[in-house]
């Protein structure tokens, strides 16, 4: 028994019976962690590469169980006696959606109890080749009418569980899918095939990828797992670098890269540390020393080494195995803007906004015929391939509502010539529209004149006024003791 209760209370009706809810509105939350917990595992497991290293990295005579990457919404379908609902890892859960339905009565049909099952949730109305997930979004976000509700369809591709039983199998979980749901209409299993040399994975390759344009392999053998897909490259500009240490030092180790936006800000997108020649090294970080320019926003490298900022004069050519939109148990991956102020000739930080992560980033070559401009790297290139939330919104124009404090409370120590303040903060953001703040912060301060470093800090966030209350009444009972008095 999975345990499929919920307070629909908690739920957004959209069109017909299709409503869309919290993960915190269901009475089993463990649902929203298999998710998330399945997402992170398999997204470890499986090696990103490229079409071009299959015959490197997979063995010539090795058997392999290869199926067709949906570009969809990952979502796990949760059934338990003929009723189904879908939860993904950021902990939204939707119930109504016709290919649900569907899939809870072919699964009822079919005998099956209980189920978890891993799915994309995707768009069936292909563009360019291939289903879109921003299709799939836009849909089941904002439907415009019920037939369109439709055109979304499930496509599973693991089972977590069957009737109580873990199915540890990939292969053996996709023959049991695929013969679950050999009639659907809007819920078919994702195609695959067992092979038994990376000869026949190329082949696959070349069909579903190359000429079908889907988004790519999914590959299982015995040595692991693989996620390949065509290599992306873009044009970027250098926003800073950073030098390497020891031996290496007078030698970039990597580059900070951006792509312009509408309103010509600078979204950061990531670092690239590979792909530079030893003589590229030496010569770039000697001319890039050449263009320092102010920041008052700084960024630190994977050595924990502050980049130094740059004047966005040199545009670099990099290529990528995926990107991401979305981190592995779910929410948005959150990005800094800056902006080039060239009066002052200096970067000034605007805020956080949503964007992508980029897997193995390479350099590929310095573009002297392009500059920094709208044109040569507009942030297009990205959304494009991986939509990117209110990409066509100006950072000015974005205005968030103040902060409001809902309880301050000070106390104060003496001991000697010592003071020593306690202060307890608990605030409402009213900023978690933007997805980029959660509704309460809880906020501690200790300062003490004797320690080496007088003032520490902690810092916690709240989904509910109810948790706040908790958390704060609980940082003051920790923290304060017999001696306190309270002074504000």
């Amino acid at each position: 028994m999975i345990a499929l209760n919920y307070d629909i209370a908690q739920f957004t009706p959209k069109i017909g019976g299709y409503m869309v809810g919290p993960a915190t509105a269901l009475e089993n939350f463990s649902l929203q962690v298999k998710a998330q917990d399945f997402k992170r595992r398999i997204s470890g497991l499986l090696y990103p590469t490229n079409g071009d290293e299959i015959g490197e990295k997979l063995s010539k005579n090795g058997k392999y169980v290869v199926s067709r990457k949906i570009d969809g919404e990952f979502s796990l379908l949760c059934f338990d006696e003929g009723k189904a609902l879908t939860v993904n890892p950021g902990g939204t859960v939707r119930a109504g959606l016709p290919c649900i339905a569907e899939a809870a009565e072919t699964l009822r049909a079919s005998g099956v109890r209980s189920a978890l099952i891993a799915c994309e949730l995707f768009h069936r109305k292909r563009r360019d080749g291939r289903e879109r997930v921003h299709d799939a979004i836009r849909v089941i976000r904002n439907p415009r009418d019920e037939n369109e509700l439709n055109d979304i369809s499930l496509a599973p591709f693991a089972i977590l569980e069957l009737d109580g039983s873990l199915l540890t199998d990939w292969g053996a979980g996709l023959e049991k899918l695929a013969k679950i749901f050999e009639n659907g209409s809007l819920v078919k299993s994702v195609e695959f095939e067992r092979v038994e040399s990376n000869g026949d994975v190329i082949r696959l390759y070349d069909k579903w990828v190359l000429d079908e344009n889907s988004e790519g392999l999914v590959v299982w053998g015995d040595q692991g797992g693989w996620k390949i897909k065509p290599t992306h490259t873009f044009d970027t500009a250098v926003i800073g670098f950073s030098e390497s240490v020891e031996d290496r030092k007078g030698m970039l180790h990597d580059l900070l890269v951006g792509v312009k936006r509408p309103d010509e800000t600078y979204h950061i997108l990531t670092r690239v540390g590979g792909g530079f020649s030893e003589k590229q090294r030496r010569d770039l970080f000697g001319e890039l020393k050449e263009s320092v320019a102010p920041s008052n926003y700084t960024e630190v490298n994977s050595d924990h080494v502050a980049y130094e900022m740059v004047r966005p004069k040199y545009v670099i050519e990099m290529k990528c195995l995926d990107i991401i939109s979305e981190k592995a148990r779910g929410g948005e991956i959150n990005r800094m803007v800056i902006d080039w102020q060239p009066d002052d000739a200096r970067w000034v930080a605007c805020r956080r906004l949503p964007f992508v992560s980029i897997i193995s980033p390479q350099f590929v070559r310095l573009r002297e015929d392009k500059r920094a401009s709208l044109a040569d790297i507009h942030i297009r290139q990205i959304d494009s391939i991986v939509p990117v939330p209110d990409v066509d919104l100006k950072v000015e124009d974005i205005q968030l509502p103040k902060s409001e404090i809902v309880e301050r409370i000070v106390y104060a120590k003496q001991q000697g010539d010592k003071k020593m303040v306690r202060k307890f903060m608990l605030w409402k953001t009213n900023k978690e529209a933007s997805r980029e703040y959660l509704p309460f912060i809880v906020y501690y301060t200790d300062f003490s004149s004797g320690r080496a470093e007088p003032i520490a800090r902690n810092i916690l966030p709240a989904n509910t006024v109810e948790q706040a209350n908790t958390m704060f009444a609980e940082m003051i009972e920790k923290n304060v003791k017999k001696g306190w008095e309270r002074v504000v």
